[in-house]
């Protein structure tokens, strides 16, 4: 969560439509059926490419182009400017939230989208599906998405929808405050305690009342908003860059239960990743020559397995030498809900005390030598804030977008 816009009325000025696009339901059918016709082409493509022995490298550069979605985006917006005379106008705000992501954009046509569905209150029934949507596109794109969260933390007549709106202005803090190392950590620490203000006390006074989250499945998360405070709120204190891990449990490969705090006393970086991922198999001769250059004393290493069955990991480790502490936690495990892990590999780095220092997504390419040199100052330099050297460029372009 990047911006804020000034004044939210300007992503919800009446987009200029396409001259030749009304308020057309068919045009958005017809864009749909087109969509699932093409998804249905790439897979076909991707059965055929592995039989044949094609890299997927290979496959996506022959894929065809995805259908336009300008003029189904137009025919919806078109349809919503019609102030609700039309049948489909509910429809249509859901394709701005859900299927207008590659437009241009594409953050104010979501921001349309869902202020169209807020005139429906409580009573719409979409809402998880709708906000997690929201939340999960918006570090990809525009401040509209944002600006939503915010006007319905604060504007909503329904003091439920108030909530939820705080709980997602909140993960939205939270969320910058854990960006890759490019933020300075000066900047990462006022948005995690931005996040920690806007959390604080969201479920006042509909403690029992839904809070509309859902998983990446769609399925709703089933959590009152009193729990999904106290939920966010451990995140945002123990799971995000500057906070504290608490004593997280995990299992060795062999079976032997370990805690984070058998690791205190030294720096250690966290590997979330598993055998079927193929950056995180890429890595493993760069972590093999972090864990032979550094100190045992000072640094460990902790690769943290979600494989779903532990012999996945046994049987590779027997062909890929990983000599350091090797975890498996499978799916949906604790440590990585905590830590708010999407994606792998993922890389978390804690100090000697359990301080989150940084986080990132990748140890090699160009910026490789940057990620090296962060680890072995967390080590050689301790207390010292962990930098990296685009650091101030990056800065630059933040402040001139952040919150005032």
């Amino acid at each position: 969560m990047l911006t804020v816009m000034g004044s939210c009325e300007r992503a919800v000025t009446r987009d200029a439509v396409s001259p030749d696009v009304g308020a057309d339901w068919t045009v958005v059918e017809e864009y749909l059926d087109q969509q699932r016709e093409w998804r249905k082409s790439i897979d076909e493509r991707f059965r055929q490419g592995a039989r044949n022995g094609q890299s997927s490298r290979e496959l996506r550069e022959s894929l065809p182009m995805p259908p336009d979605v300008a003029r189904a985006v137009a025919a919806a917006t078109a349809i919503l400017n019609l102030d609700g005379a039309h049948d489909k106008t509910i429809e249509a705000a859901e394709f701005l939230v859900m299927r207008a992501g590659s437009a241009k954009n594409s953050d104010r046509h979501m921001y349309i989208g869902a202020k169209a569905l807020l005139s429906h209150g409580s009573a719409y029934e979409k809402w998880p599906q709708v906000l997690s949507r929201m939340d999960s596109q918006r570090m990809y794109v525009g401040p509209a998405v944002d600006a939503f969260f915010e006007e319905l933390a604060s504007e909503a007549e329904d003091p439920g929808l108030r909530a939820n709106g705080k709980y997602y202005v909140a993960a939205g803090f939270m969320s910058s405050a854990n960006l890759e190392f490019l933020l300075p950590t000066e900047d990462r620490e006022v948005m995690r305690q931005w996040a920690l203000k806007s959390a604080t006390g969201l479920s006042v006074g509909v403690e029992e009342e839904e809070f509309l989250g859902a998983y990446p499945d769609g399925k709703p998360i089933a959590q009152t908003l009193a729990e999904a405070e106290v939920d966010l709120l451990r995140k945002i204190k123990h799971g995000t860059v500057g906070g504290t891990l608490p004593d997280v449990r995990g299992e060795r490969i062999d079976g032997v239960e370990e805690c984070l705090s058998d690791f205190r006393g030294r720096v250690v970086l966290l590997d979330f990743w598993a055998t079927w991922c193929r950056p995180c198999v890429a890595a493993l001769p760069k972590l093999r020559e972090l864990v032979a250059k550094l100190p045992a004393n000072r640094f460990a290493l902790v690769a943290i397995s979600v494989d779903e069955e532990r012999g996945a990991v046994t049987e590779f480790i027997e062909d890929e030498p990983m000599p350091w502490t090797n975890w498996h936690v499978g799916e949906g495990s604790e440590i990585a809900s905590l830590l708010q892990i999407e994606e792998f590999p993922t890389y978390v780095l804690v100090d000697e005390h359990g301080k989150i220092l940084t986080r990132f997504n990748g140890l090699g390419g160009l910026l490789a030598p940057f990620t090296t040199s962060l680890i072995e100052r967390a080590v050689y330099h301790p207390g010292k804030p962990v930098s990296h050297p685009l650091q101030r460029l990056f800065q630059f372009f933040w402040k001139l977008s952040s919150p005032k």
